[in-house]
């Protein structure tokens, strides 16, 4: 199985990556709810971090949006129960936010990030959960190897032609 490598949870709404916005005199800047929201995720994983990664990773993020209290009584059970998903604001662009906030504090850039994997669901709280899981060893690590990489993999790596070649398959959800 691959080794967890950072984790961290925030309890607060996650916000979708704004549009670059341009000002009137040609200037390009990211928008202020956004740059919040980045510099916020960004203090909570430098609390959590003990040194950057410098390896491939596979990043997961779980999001979960608030029930609306204006639902009825039957679409929040169901919302509850997993049946209705959030429709608002693209899971995308969320993981988006979060996974560049975390560029130069978790990781040495977002280059590395070799898998994604990302949620949104209900539940009665915002709430935001990432993990990132390691997949292999540094670039540096197996150009010194060069002449011996078997002895780089592990039991965790299994062959897939399909994915051209190498693939970690262990990554638990």
């Amino acid at each position: 199985m691959s080794e967890l490598v950072f984790s961290m949870s925030l309890n607060t709404a996650a916000v979708s990556k704004g549009r670059p916005r341009a000002s009137k005199h040609g200037h390009v800047y990211t928008p202020k709810k956004t740059r919040d929201f980045e510099k916020f995720v960004k203090d909570r994983a430098a609390l959590c971090v003990d040194e950057m990664i410098d390896y491939p990773v596979f990043l997961h993020i779980n999001i979960t949006e608030v029930i609306p209290k204006s639902w009825p009584k039957w679409k929040r059970e169901a919302a509850r129960l997993g049946l209705i998903f959030p429709q608002r604001g693209d899971t995308d662009n969320k993981f988006k936010t979060v996974a560049d906030a975390l560029n130069g504090v978790v990781y040495l850039d977002d280059s590395l990030i070799a898998d994604i994997g990302a949620t949104k669901r209900y539940g009665n709280d915002h709430f935001i959960r990432v993990r990132v899981y390691k997949l292999g060893p540094p670039l540096a690590e197996v150009i010194a190897s060069k002449h011996n990489l078997e002895a780089l993999t592990n039991d965790c790596f299994e062959s897939s032609p399909e994915m051209g070649g190498r693939r970690n398959t262990s990554i638990p959800m």
